[in-house]
């Protein structure tokens, strides 16, 4: 729960840094660490929270998540705020490697400045918070066992997705958000405490009944909009979530199924590679593009060149620059092994635009591409300096 002097804060301050510091890869720890899981687990986050403390300031406020912590940095200067972070996990990474138990762990870190207006969106953007420290996410005093975002709450928007070779941009990503009484939601947030099937079903069916009533619409005023729209593997691997899917996605005009690029999401190196191939396969046979979102350090290559894909997707990871280049540069030479294109989600800086275009990402979206990566509908076809001046 949020304290009261966090709270006047936010209501006294214009400008905010957060940090997010984030375990990646935490499916492939849990499958290497067997069952001793949760001893690990805690292990690696009692650490990290020793380490941080020792670190932050006395004013800095750490608050934990599912996937790691995030910081409110007392002190509003970007730069500084970013050394910190990045020497934070440096620190968290070396401790990790000393303990032949924690050395499946890698955390990631990044700071950026927001304003008052988006500093409860950016503690959002962590994919889920636990109970024990709702920080805005969800409104001090409730709890996410209690409220409820209904359908009519979401709307979409849509991120700008810019292609290299053509110099154009030419789909979009459409993400899911939420404004509640009780906290700013986004993405697989607004899913609350919904974790199984059906609960990821019924927001990426909502996901494609409300892209394909735009894309519908702009066909008819002869626009060629086209949006990526997130499918999460694990609304398919149960067979009767799975029928959900198929249901919605069968009752699409066949002529406008090839302007709807499904991305599959929530695969990683320890992920069976039949529940890929059935996922891909089952929503690939209605006549929809299908890619696959992975992690930057991928490697089941073999099993991809299966698959009857359109582009290989990954989202940037902030923090370790360096590191995350090689990955990237490694993932987008694999991708064209066997034959595929990489998108890039979550280009956000300029230099990130540069390192990607260089590593040879052929498309990308994020807040590099144009001043407002979010727009309320879908945009059409158009060159980028139409859009980026």
């Amino acid at each position: 729960m949020l304290d009261t002097d966090f709270k006047d804060r936010i209501s006294s301050q214009s400008a905010f840094c957060v940090g997010q510091f984030r375990f990646i890869d935490l499916q492939l720890a849990e499958h290497q660490s067997g069952p001793s899981w949760a001893k690990v687990r805690s292990r690696a986050f009692e650490l990290s929270a020793r380490q941080m403390k020792a670190d932050l300031g006395s004013n800095d406020m750490l608050l934990r998540c599912t996937e790691g912590f995030v910081v409110v940095f007392a002190n509003p200067d970007a730069v500084q705020s970013a050394e910190v972070a990045k020497d934070i996990a440096g620190k968290l990474n070396t401790l990790f490697q000393m303990d032949p138990k924690l050395a499946v762990f890698q955390i990631q870190a990044d700071a950026r400045a927001v304003d008052r207006a988006d500093l409860s969106s950016a503690l959002a953007a962590t994919l889920r918070i636990e109970e024990s420290s709702a920080y805005g996410r969800v409104r001090p005093g409730s709890s996410s066992k209690h409220q409820q975002i209904n359908r009519e709450d979401l709307y979409w928007e849509y991120a700008p997705i810019w292609d290299c070779v053509r110099q154009m941009i030419v789909s979009n990503e459409a993400i899911v958000r939420a404004s509640m009484p009780f906290g700013e939601f986004h993405g697989r947030g607004v899913m609350l405490a919904g974790i199984n099937a059906k609960d990821y079903m019924e927001l990426d069916v909502h996901a494609i009944e409300s892209v394909a009533s735009e894309i519908d619409s702009a066909a008819k005023l002869g626009e060629m909009a086209t949006a990526c729209v997130p499918i999460h593997f694990k609304g398919l691997v149960q067979s009767s979530a799975r029928q959900g899917y198929f249901d919605v996605l069968s009752d699409i005009d066949p002529s406008l199924r090839d302007r709807i690029h499904l991305t599959l999401e929530g695969f990683d190196n320890a992920t069976p590679i039949i529940e890929i191939e059935e996922s891909v396969e089952g929503l690939s046979m209605l006549g929809f593009p299908v890619s696959v979102v992975v992690p930057l350090t991928y490697e089941r290559w073999d099993s991809l060149a299966r698959l009857n894909l359109s582009f290989l997707a990954a989202r940037w990871a902030a923090g370790i620059e360096e590191s995350n280049l090689q990955a990237l540069r490694s993932l987008v030479q694999n991708g064209a092994g066997v034959n595929l294109s990489t998108i890039l989600f979550g280009v956000d800086t300029k230099s990130i635009l540069k390192d990607a275009i260089d590593a040879g990402v052929r498309m990308m979206s994020g807040r590099a591409i144009i001043k407002s990566s979010m727009t309320a509908s879908l945009v059409n076809n158009m060159p980028y300096n139409r859009l980026a001046a």
